[in-house]
């Protein structure tokens, strides 16, 4: 949204003659994983700018990408257009980058994979005292026990698991399901039991 007061929409595949500083709101509207109804995005806003008035360097790298990669209305967000071609930023994408970062680190790649991404947010939020039903919120979690198997291991988390467990209020009808045992497809195989510990 432009910052003169117009409250004029400018679609993120014409920002080209747009600089960062004319806008005020950046709005994403989102179709992804899982209880989103088909043809419903999720909208989600950012400022441009934080509370110091400085620029929010989430929202700036969202408009730099906007404002250089190529693309059509009808395209998504993360796309660009190469020699008339569509090119999708895609999962195996997003996967072979975490597995290389960790190797950067000196980290086994196989120890981590997109979900790791998604086990970050909750556990810096957890480590900065949010509450259980503030992050659960923020992955929209239904479960207090799905939600805590996204976060890292600590004896502070296996406490709360722990807490949980001998609670069986806090258990969804999902949670029973995926708790029973199930059975192997595979005449040799022992059976295996699904648990959130």
């Amino acid at each position: 949204m432009l910052n003169d007061g117009t409250r004029t929409f400018i679609a993120s595949h014409q920002l080209h003659n747009y600089d960062f500083g004319q806008f005020s709101i950046l709005k994403f509207s989102m179709l992804h994983a899982k209880n989103i109804r088909n043809d419903f995005g999720v909208p989600m806003w950012f400022s441009t700018t934080d509370a110091s008035g400085q620029s929010v360097p989430f929202v700036r790298l969202v408009y730099l990408w906007a404002r250089h990669s190529q693309r059509l209305g009808s395209d998504p967000f993360l796309s660009f257009r190469a020699n008339g071609k569509l090119k999708c930023l895609l999962y195996k994408d997003i996967q072979f980058a975490v597995k290389q970062a960790a190797t950067v680190f000196n980290l086994d790649a196989t120890w981590f994979d997109t979900h790791s991404l998604r086990m970050s947010a909750p556990t810096i939020a957890r480590a900065a005292h949010v509450s259980p039903t503030n992050i659960m919120s923020m992955g929209r979690w239904k479960s207090l026990p799905a939600s805590l198997l996204y976060q890292a291991q600590s004896t502070q988390l296996n406490n709360s698991i722990l807490s949980v467990v001998n609670n069986p209020t806090l258990f969804t009808t999902e949670d029973i399901l995926l708790s029973r045992v199930l059975a192997s497809n595979s005449k040799s195989a022992t059976s295996t039991v699904r648990r959130f510990l």
